[in-house]
Order: C-alpha cells, then structure tokens, then sequence
C-alpha cells in the first residue's frame, strides 16, 4: 500500500461517525436506510460520510433501483491492516521509553496510562 493509500483511509476513518459505519459494516452488508437508523445524523450527511469512504477504497456500493446498498472491501481492509502492522514502536517492552526516558512496560505506557 502506498503513503497515499494509506493516508486516505486514515483520513476516512478520522471522523467518529464513519467510524461507525465502518463497524455497522462489519457485521452486515447494509443499505443507506439500514444506516440512518442506527445513526443519529440526516441522509446528506450519510452521503458525505460514504462519498469519502467509498473513495477510500474501504467501502463499496451497489445500487438496486432505487437503493444504495455499501458493504465494505475486505481486500483494501486486509492491505491497510497489513500495512499499520509494521508499525511498531521500538522501545516497546523495553526498560525506557525513547519519547520520556521514564520506565516503559510492555502492558502499560507510563505516560499515558493507556495500553
């Protein structure tokens, strides 16, 4: 995957309510309807929010007359998953954080007591 790739779909996935969606995907196939009645937002908000995830490349769309439905593209998934993975911060698990130069431990930062 390519920097650009990768930064579209992160700049997909930097909204709470795409983020969302992204999930309610993740269990099923659904049509804008299906959507908005799981989300608190109007129907032209949906379309920006699924105009910018279908350009991403995480998300498809099939219309069926009058119906979009959107499932999402499990192999762009796979390739940014793939991607992210060999992020990794070198001191991890390692007696001292290169950011602090305090403790660091491998279930816990010490900075920001988040795991």
């Amino acid at each position: 995957m390519n920097l650009n790739d990768a930064a579209a779909i992160c700049k997909a996935m930097a909204d709470p309510n795409r983020l969302q969606i992204i999930r309610l995907l993740c269990e099923k196939d659904r049509c804008a309807n299906e959507l908005l009645g799981e989300l608190d937002i109007s129907q032209s908000t949906l379309s920006h929010h699924m105009k910018i995830l279908c350009e991403s490349g995480m998300v498809r769309s099939e219309k069926a007359g009058k119906h979009t439905g959107y499932y999402l593209c499990c192999r762009t998934i796979h390739i940014f998953n793939e991607f992210v993975s060999d992020f990794e911060c070198s001191s991890y698990g390692t007696d001292r954080c290169h950011c602090t130069g305090s403790v660091c431990g491998a279930d816990k930062c010490v900075v920001c007591s988040e795991d």
